[in-house]
């Protein structure tokens, strides 16, 4: 059985689980309520659970392990406890609605998101620490999002609670029993996780670890101080009303010790390769329907970012682009790039958005970090290296990936440092600043003739033209005095920028036209289709219908072909 809900529910669970539960219906009373041996057998069972949930996730007393019904259960608690009516909170923006409900119903909690791009740990970080500037109640953060399967930097997150004394909540909700949960090292205030999920026990089940003292969400009998008219004080006893669950708790046991036996290490990496296998399969089917149920019965190009490793999960994650350049070792650079193309390969993509060579120029460019410095020299001899280490665009061998050269041109010198705007350099200076390893005729990058394939546009303006839309940068100069005849591809929502950012387009679909109209050149090498392709593709992300963008833009071509053909112009 093939089963894609794991996020919310571990449905394939060890034989183990349903025999344990089904004997646990039959044999085991509630624990404290008498001494007959169904009762002590609930009893042994219960201890046997929180004792080994306490070895596995850093509890140094079991009593502080308590049975919850979910993971969103334990998380009110905590909730409830640290946070009172007008106090407030520090979220991730990543967190679930298990989080964020419970203080939404708390009058006058101020919450304060510390918000980040997707897989930017540095980032979320900085903003926890400017979020923690204010005094806090509390910090809740998941461990990993349940919808982007991006994991948050818990361990220094907890550490600036640490430092500033705010209690620490993490939701463990998708990583408890796949990645390391260690309550003593983070020196958390609770840690909820479910049962059902990567734990293997049974729906209605939920584990809440205690790292301090809790207040009671329920009130009601226990098996303990049953003639006091308020909760004990103790735990687990203060957190646990009512009759236990025992087929549940007896079914999380066997849960507990399959994770032991197997350890978090050996399935995360099983987790791993069902993900790489499950994406190639996938994309092979993808490309099956495109050639077999499209008109033309053309396949696809699958791209995946790739500035320092395939930007997936479970793919390796190499040093940042500065980390790169100081190695100061192509060789090096190479034997990397042979890894992430192999590993974009083996999960069915075909081109990695990479080597980023813009040269740095000012310090405020947010994107400093993704280049490899201000070194031009140092620049292309890396960026050379990269491409020749994903193959320089030889699709036929099989672990062989298309580079991207991004982004073209002059992105790292806008002016104010700001990202897309305008860039003001000189003729001569553009050409030996930005391509200095070569520059004697002919000025072609040392990365295309390493045979990069596809080079990504820049957000930026050159002299006024955006460059998405650039006719003399794309056509004249990429494709005529470099000789590059591969494909160019638009920026993330950059035609939509000609239109919003630069001003030089009445409408997003006229700025698609506009970046249609620098491919009429490149017709006449046979890339027309491609660059139409990425123009269309940049409109519908840009909020444009692909169809229309497509029939809009082919038109306005046919039109100006037309036009040139009555003038005496030849078309070809």
């Amino acid at each position: 059985m093939i089963y894609f809900d794991a996020g919310a529910t571990t449905l394939q669970k060890p034989e183990a689980v349903a025999r344990a539960m089904y004997r646990a219906v039959g044999t085991l009373s509630s624990p404290g309520r008498g001494s007959y041996p169904a009762t002590r057998a609930a009893e042994e069972t219960d201890l046997r659970c929180r004792t080994l949930a306490a070895e596995l996730f850093g509890v140094t007393d079991p009593e502080r392990v308590v049975f919850t019904s979910s993971a969103t259960h334990g998380l009110n608690i905590a909730i409830r406890t640290l946070v009172k009516p007008g106090g407030r909170v520090v979220i991730s923006g990543y967190e679930h609605n298990a989080v964020t409900r419970p203080l939404h119903a708390i009058p006058g909690v101020e919450i304060a998101v510390a918000d980040a791009p997707l897989f930017d740990r540095e980032e979320m970080v900085r903003q926890f620490a400017q979020a923690l500037e204010t005094p806090a109640d509390a910090v809740i953060c998941t461990h990993v999002s349940n919808v982007f399967g991006c994991r948050l930097p818990v361990e220094r997150i907890a550490a600036l609670c640490r430092e500033r004394g705010v209690p620490f909540v993490l939701d463990a909700s998708q990583s408890a029993g796949t990645l390391p949960v260690d309550m003593a090292a983070l020196g958390a205030a609770f840690v909820a996780m479910p049962g059902h999920k990567g734990l293997y026990g049974p729906q209605g089940t939920g584990l809440l670890l205690c790292g301090m003292e809790p207040e009671p969400l329920l009130r009601g009998g226990t098996g303990s101080q049953s003639l006091l008219q308020v909760m004990p004080d103790q735990l687990p006893d203060r957190l646990e009303p009512g009759t236990h669950n025992m087929p549940g708790i007896a079914g999380l046991l066997e849960g507990l010790r399959f994770v032991k036996a197997r350890g978090t290490k050996r399935i995360a990496a099983h987790e791993r390769r069902l993900t790489r296998q499950l994406a190639a399969r996938l994309a092979n089917r993808m490309q099956r329907y495109a050639v077999q149920h499209s008109r033309l019965g053309i396949p696809l190009f699958l791209a995946e970012e790739a500035p320092h490793g395939h930007m997936a999960i479970g793919a390796t994650t190499f040093p940042t682009a500065p980390g790169q350049a100081s190695t100061w070792n192509p060789e090096l650079i190479e034997r990397m790039g042979k890894v992430i193309a192999a590993e974009i390969r083996l999960q069915g993509g075909h081109i990695c958005y990479g080597p980023v060579l813009d040269i740095v120029r000012d310090p405020r460019w947010s994107r400093t970090e993704e280049s490899y410095g201000e070194d031009c020299y140092l620049t292309a001899r890396i960026g050379e290296a990269y491409v020749r280490g994903t193959g320089s665009g030889d699709l036929s061998q099989s672990r062989h990936a298309l580079s991207t050269l991004k982004h073209f041109i002059a992105y790292g010198a806008s002016e104010g440092g700001q990202n897309g705007g305008s860039n003001l350099l000189g003729e001569r200076e553009l050409r030996v600043t930005d391509n200095p390893a070569e520059p004697r005729p002919p000025p072609s990058h040392p990365a295309v003739k390493a045979g990069a394939r596809s080079v990504m546009t820049a957000y930026n303006s050159v002299d006024g033209i955006p460059c998405t839309a650039n006719r003399r940068m794309l056509t004249d100069i990429l494709r005529g005095e470099w000789g590059f005849d591969g494909f160019v591809v638009s920026d993330l929502l950059s035609i939509e920028g000609v239109h919003e950012t630069h001003g030089v387009a009445g409408s997003v679909r006229e700025a698609a036209v506009q970046a249609f109209a620098k491919a009429e050149e490149a017709a006449k090498q046979e890339a027309a289709g491609q660059l139409l392709f990425a123009a269309v593709n940049a409109a519908r992300l840009a909020g444009v219908d692909a169809e229309e963008a497509l029939t809009f833009a082919s038109k306005r071509f046919a039109q100006q072909c037309l036009e040139q053909e009555q003038s005496g112009t030849q078309v070809e």
